[in-house]
């Protein structure tokens, strides 16, 4: 399964690879929300762990940007977010993301997803 991560917290978005990697993905990152597009675009993902604040393209601008550009392409997008749940939850749902899970990413939800993933 290929997996992008986008996360301008270049340590944070290494150490998620790594961690997926661990678990039998093929991982990629991006450190901002335009290289995580291209990188999008080009890699065609199953998975994509998107952060929502990043300087630039948004996580919620760049997951709208590719589900436009690519609608029939099914992948599965999750914002990774150090916000508060309520209202930007809604926001990120909204803008075309599956599911949000706030950071730190727990190694049990990390295995939930990629399970969920590999079977759907």
């Amino acid at each position: 399964m290929r997996v992008l991560v986008v996360d301008d917290n270049v340590d944070a978005a290494e150490s998620l690879k790594m961690l997926l990697e661990l678990h039998g993905c093929v991982a990629f990152v991006a450190f901002n929300g335009d290289a995580g597009l291209q990188a999008f675009m080009k890699l065609k993902p199953h998975l994509v762990i998107a952060d929502q604040n990043m300087p630039g393209l948004t996580g919620r601008e760049m997951v709208a940007l590719a589900r436009r550009k690519q609608p029939g392409r099914v992948a599965t997008f999750i914002c990774l977010s150090a916000g508060s749940k309520g209202t930007e939850e809604a926001a990120c749902l909204e803008a075309g993301f599956d599911a949000y899970i706030q950071k730190p990413i727990e190694l049990e939800v990390l295995r939930e997803l990629i399970g969920a993933k590999r079977f759907s």
